[in-house]
């Protein structure tokens, strides 16, 4: 039974490292769409209106929202596949995998704050400057991530 808790394991890490690769990007595009003075509004066409782009950035940050859900749900099954190996040399060794997610606690929160401070700076530039905006909004966007990174401890 052991094999099959491994395998899903595994999954799950490879899975959790995905989605927060994709976060990651999702908010550097986020950042630089909120840098870029090209951009004047993003016209919407199926919904018939247009919409600034500083504010239109919030759409897109929805599919980081998503990812962060993803990231959490599968940190959680890698959880609770890990503590049903019943042996404990495996265990270890599932340990010794390389990833972000299950490495030392200074990798884990770099990994999740890296995503949240290009996303606080990006908010920074759509609300003119104003930090708290900025800080509110990131810090809801990033909630999954960071509840993400309390199953990440788990598995250590």
């Amino acid at each position: 039974m052991d094999d099959v808790y491994k395998d899903n394991f595994k999954q799950a890490i490879a899975s959790s490292q995905k989605a927060l690769y994709s976060a990651s990007v999702i908010a550097l595009f986020v950042w630089i769409l909120a840098k870029s003075e090209v951009l004047e509004e993003i016209k919407l066409p199926i919904l018939g209106f247009s919409v600034e782009a500083n504010f239109g950035v919030l759409v897109v940050m929805l599919l980081y929202t998503a990812l962060g859900a993803q990231l959490m749900y599968c940190l959680s099954i890698a959880s609770k596949n890990l503590k049903m190996v019943e042996s404990t040399d495996l265990r270890q060794a599932l340990l010794l995998s390389p990833s972000v997610l299950n490495g030392s606690l200074a990798v884990r929160v770099t990994a999740v704050m890296a995503p949240f401070l290009i996303l606080l700076s990006a908010m920074h530039t759509a609300f003119s400057g104003n930090w708290a905006a900025a800080f509110l909004v990131a810090i809801v966007y990033s909630t999954f991530h960071f509840i993400a990174a309390s199953y990440s401890y788990e598995i250590k």
